[in-house]
């Protein structure tokens, strides 16, 4: 399976009510693929995204709702990992 297929299919596995992602949400994923961002962190991103939802009632639609939690990861991730070089 490739990056994209992996994220798609775990996002609308943890948001059934989502049926489809838009093109706005492929140019997300393009820009996590071009950065090299690990699968498994921008999966537990989602998963962290849903836990979130869970306990706040709020509502993921997109790919672009869990964007800012990437990015969050993404950056203490890199941080870590340049310490440890």
């Amino acid at each position: 399976m490739t990056y994209v297929t992996e994220v798609v299919d775990f996002f609308l596995a943890r948001f059934p009510g989502v049926a489809l992602l838009d093109p706005t949400d492929y140019t997300i994923l393009a820009e996590w693929e071009k950065q090299e961002i690990p699968l498994d962190l921008v999966l537990k991103s989602i998963a962290d995204a849903h836990t979130d939802l869970q306990n706040n009632s709020g509502e993921i639609k997109s790919l672009a709702d869990c964007h800012a939690r990437v990015k969050v990861n993404f950056r203490e991730w890199l941080k870590h990992n340049r310490k440890s070089e």
